[in-house]
């Protein structure tokens, strides 16, 4: 992926709770010992051990030095420095692997509607939550009396992943707030029906919202609740789409959500077709456009593109010649696998199948680009939903969630492709050859970090085939931490070969190091 979209300056969110300051520059603190990815905190120290995947996103107060300490995947949750301990293991404790220790869902989360908003909009609110359990629908808010840092954050993704229908609650003041919008957008790649519910005029609101915000709501049908003399009216019709998204297709619904890409968007999130060029109803693009050719220039193929979707790019802050514009670009260029600057029409045809569903070409255009913009807003660093994602969408191992993980280890910005790698090892099948080769990759990447995140991912997934090139790292890498997690991964993948690596690579070194003593003894 390209550099990404810039968004502008907003806002903060108002506080969720009175221990959340309402201060534009403020960032959410985490509050248990659990922080963001910081490449300062990761010490070049050969006494240093690695402790386990989790340990490249957040760093506990307390990282044990023991040379015998096995690969260990440490809680989002709270580290306890307490070797007695039993955790929690869903993999069956795999060479002393334990497992992410999941919030339990069926309780506390799991609620029909998750309704996200700006504490300003409190009393719109509460008469939206009253109204709706008063009409039986099952509600999920954040007013409950929580607090902040990472369990306050994490509750919200929780409850967001969990609940069958995402209520944005849309207006001057959330349409700004990063958390908002941060909100929306774990909402969308955990393919969750939005509606979205404008408290003032769309068109007044479309001014206020960024390019990120309007790329993911243009597609979908508002529930226009800007006349407050008509809530009943408009409150009917939101409730016969709440209940109908929520209905069980049969007895034996399932309670998890599926992750999985449907073949098309435009169901699931009820989006109308305000945003589709009807001639895609007509002939195909590439018809209209290049004929029967087998293949054309990518710059060729970028003006019929402009030339036919300009009005629908403008009304997205998709101008020509913007950044906006070229972060499009570059995406398309990437899922279309444009060689040589060069597009052909098989190429074409695959991008525009989705689930063995043949899609118009405009609406897979946008469905890709806001599928690209969401993935990157809710992994990013500043991302308030980061780490309730990362421990979420994981558990699901969502094939949409997967391949667009594999597309953010392409991402310009280090942190995030070491991110993406941590979460495809959790996200990812031990299997799946794309997902080993993609993050074998990772161990050539320039960055130090990346490549610590590269090597324990592989060693996560016990993925013997990397075991050459960690064992490569393990001996020649510079930097002391790279080698330690090429170390501690070769231990966890085990196997005849990593065991007969380790055990020369260790022979070899006590033999310099006596060489060495000898030659100072003589010199002495």
């Amino acid at each position: 992926m390209g550099s990404g979209p810039s968004k502008k300056s907003s806002p903060a969110h108002p506080p969720r709770s009175q221990a959340v300051q309402n201060n534009e520059n403020e960032k959410r603190t985490q509050s248990l010992t659990v922080m963001p990815l910081q490449r300062q905190a990761v010490q070049n120290n050969e006494n240093e051990r690695l402790v386990g995947l989790d340990h490249l996103v957040m760093q506990p107060q307390a990282i044990q030095n023991n040379e015998n300490e096995k690969l260990e995947v440490m809680p989002i949750q709270a580290v306890q420095n307490n070797q007695n301990e039993k955790r929690e293991d869903d993999t069956t404790k795999q060479g002393g692997q334990t497992a992410l220790r999941r919030l339990d869902s069926s309780s506390e989360f799991g609620q029909d509607v998750m309704i996200s908003y700006s504490h300003q909009d409190m009393d719109f609110m509460r008469k939206m939550r009253g109204s709706l359990e008063a009409a039986g629908i099952s509600v999920w808010v954040d007013e409950q009396g929580l607090g902040a840092g990472v369990d306050f954050l994490n509750k919200i993704g929780h409850a967001i992943v969990e609940a069958k229908v995402f209520l944005s609650l849309l207006s001057p003041i959330s349409v700004t707030s990063k958390y908002c919008k941060d909100e929306l957008a774990l909402a969308y790649i955990s393919n969750k029906p939005i509606f979205p519910v404008a408290m003032a005029t769309r068109d007044s609101l479309r001014k206020d919202m960024d390019f990120g915000m309007q790329l993911t709501l243009a597609p979908m049908e508002w529930v226009d609740f800007s006349d407050r003399g008509s809530f009943d009216i408009s409150f009917t019709a939101l409730t016969q789409k709440i209940k109908a998204a929520t209905k069980p297709e049969s007895e034996a619904e399932v309670t998890r959500p599926n992750l999985e890409r449907p073949p098309t968007r435009q169901n699931l999130n009820k989006m109308t077709r305000l945003n589709s060029n009807p001639l895609d109803d007509e002939s195909d693009f590439w018809e209209r456009a290049f004929k029967n050719a087998k293949d054309v220039p990518w710059l060729k193929f970028t003006e019929a593109f402009d030339k036919t979707y300009g009005s629908l790019l403008d009304g997205m802050l998709i101008s020509s010649g913007s950044e906006h514009k070229d972060w499009l670009m570059t995406v398309l260029k990437r899922e279309m696998t444009v060689e040589n600057n060069v597009l052909t029409r098989e190429n074409y045809d695959e991008f525009r199948h989705v689930g063995g569903v043949k899609l118009p070409f405009w609406q897979r255009v946008h469905e890709q680009a806001v599928e690209s913009y969401t993935m990157r807003e809710v992994f990013q660093m500043e991302s308030s939903v980061r780490l309730s994602a990362i421990e979420d969408l994981a558990k699901y191992r969502s094939k949409a969630v997967v391949d667009a993980l594999l597309d953010l280890l392409n991402d310009s910005d280090p942190n995030v492709r070491a991110v993406a790698a941590v979460t495809l090892a959790k996200s990812g099948n031990a299997e799946d050859q794309e997902v080993i080769n993609r993050l074998l990759k990772t161990l050539q990447d320039k960055d130090r970090l990346v490549r610590e995140s590269g090597c324990i991912a592989l060693g996560y997934l016990r993925a013997s085939k990397a075991v050459p090139q960690l064992v490569h790292l393990w001996r020649n890498d510079t930097i002391s931490t790279v080698r330690e997690a090429a170390s501690v991964s070769l231990e966890k993948i085990g196997g005849e070969e990593a065991e007969k690596a380790i055990h020369m690579t260790k022979v070899l070194s006590e033999e310099i190091k006596l060489l060495m003593q000898q030659s100072m003894q003589k010199q002495a």
